[in-house]
């Protein structure tokens, strides 16, 4: 191929090129379809927000560690509907079982809150979840006296997805 060729069909590209961009009804097609690139992509950077909304839902195991040394195993079965979560955990002590409570939060993006109410005593606990919703942890305080949750703990807790 003659050098000479390919800068003549340079030149003709260009020429097409500024044609093509000199119709209004392509232009405005071409802008469109760049305002669409970008909100998806806006959409897409922001998934945190846009979280599945049954992201939470199923079997989750806790582990909660208390400034007191007293450890706490909840094996809890969530629902998600919304950003809205609910569900019923069976609760152990030390490893003795210290029966069961009822679950109630909200999620975020991934920020998670929780209360934990069995009986007269309530744990309240505050932390994030990991983007593919597998993983979570956080800290918590506690009140009120009952079976398991003692009034005044508080401490950390992590938890793991352990399937739906």
């Amino acid at each position: 191929m003659n050098p000479e060729d390919e800068f003549s069909g340079a030149a003709a590209h260009s020429a097409v090129s500024e044609t093509f961009w000199r119709v209004p009804a392509i232009r405005r097609a071409w802008y469109k379809i760049l305002e669409a690139t970008a909100l998806i992509t806006l959409s897409i950077g922001s998934g945190c927000q846009f979280h599945n909304s049954s992201a939470m839902g199923g079997t989750w195991l806790f582990t909660i560690s208390s400034n007191t040394s007293t450890l706490l195993l909840l094996t809890a079965k969530l629902q998600q509907q919304g950003n809205q979560i609910t569900g019923q955990a069976s609760v152990a002590k030390n490893n003795n079982s210290c029966g069961t409570a009822a679950i109630s939060g909200s999620l975020h993006g991934n920020n998670l809150n929780l209360e934990i109410v069995q009986l007269q005593s309530e744990l309240f606990l505050v932390g994030t979840v990991n983007p593919t919703f597998t993983q979570a942890l956080g800290t918590y305080t506690s009140s009120g006296n009952g079976n398991c949750f003692q009034p005044g703990d508080w401490g950390s807790w992590s938890a793991f997805f352990g399937g739906g």
